[in-house]
C-alpha cells in the first residue's frame, strides 16, 4: 500500500469498523453528514481514548482522527488575544504560553506525565469532559470562548459545563 499524501484522507474500512483522518476541514464535514446518526468517536490525541479502548474494551465502529486538520495544531500569540488549535499537544500548549499567559503553562505542567501532555491536547481534554480536565476550569477562569466547526458550520460559545459528564458545546 502506498503512503498517503498529507493532503489525502485516509479512509480505513474493515470488520465493521471506520477509520477515517481527514485532510480538511470540508472533508470532515462531507464524511459526518454520510455518516449522520451513527456514533462517532474523535480523536486528538488518544491520551484518553485508547486508554479506554485497551483497558474497558469498548467498541467504536468509527473512529475519527483529527489531528491532521491543518487549523487545529495552529498556534498564534497577538497583542488583545492568544488562539490555539484543539489538536496542539498539551505540552507544546505550555511553553508557547510560558512568558505571555503563565498561568497556562502553570497548569499545564501539573496535568499528566510528560509523556502523555506530549500526545493529550486541548481538545482532548476539554471533550473528554471529566471532573478531573483542567483545561476546562482553566479556560472558563480565562473566560475563553471556543470557536467550534462542526458538521453544520461554525459557530462560537462561551466555554461552559452543563454538568459533568457530558459535555454540551
Amino acid at each position: 500500500m502506498a503512503a498517503a499524501k498529507e493532503k489525502d484522507d485516509i479512509l480505513i474500512e474493515k470488520d465493521g469498523q471506520i477509520f477515517f483522518s481527514p485532510a480538511t476541514s470540508g472533508s470532515l464535514r462531507n464524511f459526518l453528514r454520510s455518516h449522520a446518526g451513527q456514533k462517532v468517536q474523535y480523536v486528538s490525541g488518544g491520551s484518553d481514548v485508547m486508554v479506554v479502548v485497551k483497558k474497558r474494551f469498548i467498541h467504536h465502529p468509527i473512529l475519527v482522527d483529527l489531528t491532521r486538520l491543518p487549523e487545529l495544531p495552529a498556534f498564534s500569540d497577538g497583542p488583545d488575544a492568544l488562539s490555539f488549535g484543539g489538536c496542539v499537544p498539551l505540552e507544546d500548549l505550555g511553553e508557547m504560553t510560558r512568558n505571555t499567559l503563565p498561568i497556562l503553562d502553570e497548569v499545564v505542567s501539573q496535568m499528566a506525565s510528560k509523556p502523555v501532555r506530549t500526545t493529550a491536547t486541548p481538545a482532548g481534554n476539554i471533550a473528554n469532559a471529566s471532573p478531573v480536565a483542567d483545561m476546562s476550569v482553566t479556560l472558563m477562569a480565562l473566560s475563553a470562548v471556543l470557536h467550534l466547526n462542526g458538521a453544520d458550520g461554525k459557530r462560537t460559545a462561551s466555554f461552559f459545563l452543563l454538568n459533568l459528564l457530558p459535555l454540551s458545546l
